[in-house]
């Protein structure tokens, strides 16, 4: 197949779907091109000290890499458009456009680009249970349009539209005009050759933190920003009496660390709570690795799932997006926005460490069996062969 993957950002070195799939389906034997913008959001800007690649062509993981310039951007749905898409899937000519993003100007211009073409649409939604906001009547608006008029028009060319989450496939089914019949779910993955349970990286990553290898630790990773519920967490910690640590990985906001750094001081665990600003992900799983318990108490992100690799258990809010990471028995869900459901769940752990230990187990057969890259990149196959099959 020659697949074309559609995608703003692109972001080189990270662990977003858009970083692993389209490789793994090239190393399936696929002619795989991705197609993205020169611009990087400015949440990223300073890592990559500056504010756009040049236009052009690159190669990431294996993979051909265009960057074009933006066309228009829409500031509502922070988004855009690129300019001279059309023409370059009209020279590559790709059997399958997997457009990345159900809200977006560029699934529509893969719309007007496959409507003259035998090119078939794939689009993926990565709503989750935090990053939609239809907050005010002026992008309620704009999505009803989009509903009820663009969805109908891009179904007429789109072969299935994947859900990469729970979440995202109860919205697509209640919430959008999209065919329920060509609904797919394809989770998000994780690198085998980085995420798997790794006993010298806890060990050396406990020495670096001066953390003895009995103490209990947990850990939280990711973007660390208020939709996180990180201050749940803080205030479920306050009632656990036992000997714990808890590491807080992830680039954050200076004012929002304050606030957090502010609760910790009101409940009296300062001592007990490590702030480690974001680290490249190639060194991401020594801390995975260095923890005991992985807790996600708010939104979805892709650390979440990659803890999974490194055979840590999870507790995670009991969302449609998140429950599913636990579905191997691999961990426990609680009221999500509840510190005492969430320290009930801590503090079983503490005193069950057989439950530990074989929900270690779980998480680590987990991954193995469904969420490591290659395998979803089959699944993902898959569902192109399915569909397009079914259109004949």
């Amino acid at each position: 197949m020659k697949i074309a993957h559609i995608q703003h950002p692109y972001l080189p070195g990270y662990g977003y779907q858009e970083n692993h799939l389209p490789a793994h389906q090239a190393d399936l034997g696929h002619d795989v091109k991705i197609i993205t913008s020169t611009e990087i959001p400015p949440k990223f800007r300073s890592e990559f000290e500056r504010e756009f690649f040049e236009a052009g062509e690159y190669e990431y993981n294996g993979v051909k890499t265009i960057r074009l310039p933006p066309w228009f951007k829409i500031n509502a749905i922070e988004d855009l458009a690129l300019r001279g898409l059309c023409p370059k899937l009209n020279k590559f000519d790709p059997d399958i456009i997997h457009a990345h993003g159900l809200i977006s100007p560029r699934t529509l211009q893969a719309y007007l680009y496959a409507e003259r073409t035998n090119s078939k649409i794939f689009v993926d939604t990565h709503i989750d249970n935090g990053n939609l906001s239809l907050g005010s009547f002026y992008k309620i608006g704009l999505f009803s349009i989009y509903n009820y008029i663009i969805i109908p028009l891009i179904s007429r060319k789109c072969a299935s539209y994947i859900a990469v989450n729970r979440y995202a496939e109860q919205f697509l089914e209640d919430s959008t005009t999209v065919p329920n019949s060509r609904i797919d779910f394809l989770p998000l993955g994780i690198s085998k050759s980085n995420f798997t349970p790794n006993n010298k990286k806890r060990e050396k990553t406990r020495e670096k933190l001066n953390i003895p290898l009995d103490r209990f630790v947990m850990i939280f990773a990711g973007n660390v920003e208020p939709t996180k519920d990180l201050e749940t967490l803080l205030r479920a910690l306050a009632s656990i009496s036992s000997k714990y640590e808890l590491i807080v990985l992830g680039s954050c906001d200076q004012d929002y660390k304050n606030k957090l750094e502010v609760v910790s001081k009101e409940l009296g665990i300062t001592n007990k709570v490590t702030f480690i600003d974001a680290v490249p992900h190639d060194t991401l799983s020594c801390y995975l690795n260095a923890a005991d318990l992985g807790i996600w108490p708010g939104k979805l992100g892709i650390t979440c799932i990659e803890a999974i690799g490194t055979g840590l258990p999870l507790i995670v809010s009991n969302d449609a997006a998140m429950e599913f990471l636990v579905s191997n028995n691999n961990g426990f869900t609680f009221d999500r926005g509840s510190p005492r459901s969430l320290s009930s769940r801590i503090q079983y752990y503490i005193d069950n460490p057989a439950t530990l230990e074989s929900h270690s187990q779980n998480a680590a057969s987990f991954a193995s069996d469904e969420l490591y890259w290659d395998t979803i990149a089959e699944k993902s196959i898959t569902i192109y062969s399915k569909r397009t099959d079914q259109d004949h």
